[in-house]
């Protein structure tokens, strides 16, 4: 049976991936004769004259209007009832959460007040880099809804990847779906192309604050420096916290290792814990499915050896042994053709690159061609207890630096494991990562001058901010 999806449950993913500013979804036009909220404790407040539009505060050349603050009050209030039970029914609360939106927004809007502020700016090709982008991952929300619906609604054989491969009658069975949960959500009329162009609108928005907010991060602190004593007392701090956590957890060198090695991070190890192995693996897992019928029969293969163990040791010698070598012959015979469609290939080609090795073919480039597009090959292993590769560390240990094992299967996956260094255990020397110590103390210094600086802007923001109350006054009041 098909398992559905209700098209809710994506909308409200995608818009809490969002901005954290304000939910994008739009309410039904208000009514004009509503004026007095019933939920408050507190005195009458007219909400005739509220207007989603009007502009509630400014910000420089930034207007944000109270329709922005509605939304973004009401994610607040939706996420307090749904996840905890909470009603704000009284006048403080109301306001509390309102200024909570309202601050939300300013923060929000905060990158390009200040890039207007210091005069920075994106260029025409950044800023049509990211439209292209977000344009591009409109279209493929747009192409998995659409063919997502088709295959549970309309009858289509498998979720499509593009919406063109969908007969006529599979588009038109998967829209009346999606314009059906679209009515019963937001309101009759609602269309899906409205969501997505609301959900353009706040992806460019993120997408240019985040390009700004680099842009004026390099442009504050581009010429910071770090003299010897703060490198000095970086280095005494980040040694200490990652001895504290290595004694705890080894293989949390392999994190802090494969971070720095892979640019995740500016901080590198400065502590190797006892067992560790640096190596190049050629790893090689079947493409096609496990049959479940491989399992069934060893299942039953096991019951029949322990049957025929049962009448051998009352020394019987009955039909019935015939029967169970019989049944036995033919489900091995079975299982060993569908272990074959099922790893065959895998093996063939862990067979060729150990070959290829064996006529002198770097290891490198075998890695290159044999492992899977994402995976370099090299990696650390801990011999004192490997979750991720559990025994291979064993046979890697045995192993010379600069020496490879033969092909080895361990849960259906082959393994061609080379040992490329034992790094020597304790603190590792530091004039040998000089460099990188002194580029991971700038960037910490630049992070804390950056948070510092941010937070003074959050303050002038809060104080520029030029706000009118009367355009958001009834925001938690309205029916």
């Amino acid at each position: 049976m098909k398992q559905t999806t209700k098209l809710i449950a994506l909308l409200l993913a995608a818009a809490m991936a969002l901005s954290f500013a304000g939910c994008l979804v739009p309410d039904k036009d208000k009514e004009a004769d509503a004026t007095v909220a019933p939920k408050t404790d507190g005195p009458a407040v007219d909400t005739s004259n509220y207007d989603r539009d009007a502009v509630a505060i400014e910000l420089g050349s930034v207007k944000i209007t109270a329709g922005e603050i509605e939304d973004s009050y009401n994610y607040y209030v939706s996420m307090l009832e749904s996840y905890y039970g909470v009603q704000i029914t009284d006048d403080e609360s109301i306001k509390e959460y309102r200024d909570m939106a309202i601050n939300d927004l300013i923060r929000y809007y905060l990158p390009q007040w200040k890039a207007e502020t210091l005069g920075v700016k994106l260029s025409a090709e950044e800023e049509a880099a990211i439209e292209q982008d977000v344009n591009q991952q409109i279209e493929d929300l747009r192409t998995s809804l659409i063919c997502e619906y088709a295959y549970y609604y309309g009858g289509a054989a498998e979720i499509a990847d593009d919406i063109a491969k969908l007969s006529e009658e599979e588009l038109d069975l998967a829209m009346e779906q999606i314009n059906a949960e679209l009515t019963e959500y937001f309101y009759e009329g609602y269309t899906l192309e409205q969501y997505l162009a609301e959900q353009q609108k706040s992806m460019m928005g993120d997408r240019s604050a985040s390009a700004l907010t680099d842009k004026l991060r390099e442009e504050q602190i581009k010429e910071l420096t770090v003299t010897d004593e703060q490198v000095d007392a970086w280095y005494a701090s980040a040694l200490a916290s990652q001895q504290e956590e290595i004694e705890k957890d080894p293989l949390a060198y392999r994190d802090y290792a494969e971070s720095f090695r892979d640019g995740d991070s500016a901080v590198p190890a400065l502590v190797v814990p006892e067992g560790v192995l640096r190596v190049q693996l050629i790893e090689i897992a079947p493409e096609a499915e496990r049959d479940l019928k491989i399992e069934t029969n060893r299942a039953e293969m096991a019951e029949l050896e322990a049957e025929y163990g049962r009448l051998a040791l009352n020394g019987e010698k009955t039909e019935r042994q015939e029967e169970i070598l019989a049944r036995y012959l033919e489900l091995k015979t079975e299982n060993d053709v569908l272990e074959e469609a099922f790893i065959g290939d895998a093996r063939m080609r862990i067979n060729r690159a150990y070959e290829a090795l064996e006529e002198e073919t770097p290891f490198e480039d075998v890695m290159k061609q044999y492992n899977v597009d994402g995976f370099t090959g090299e990696t650390l292993l801990y011999t004192e207890g490997d979750e991720r590769y559990g025994e291979l560390c064993d046979y890697a240990a045995e192993l010379l630096v600069g020496t490879y094992s033969e092909p080895i299967l361990i849960d259906d996956v082959y393994y061609i494991v080379m040992l490329i260094e034992k790094p020597q255990a304790g603190v590792v020397d530091r004039a040998t990562i000089a460099d990188a110590i002194r580029a991971a103390a700038a960037a910490n210094a630049q992070d804390e001058a950056w948070t510092a600086l941010y937070a003074e802007w959050e303050k002038e923001a809060a104080t520029a901010a030029i706000r009118h109350e009367d355009a958001y006054a009834a925001i938690g009041y309205l029916n």
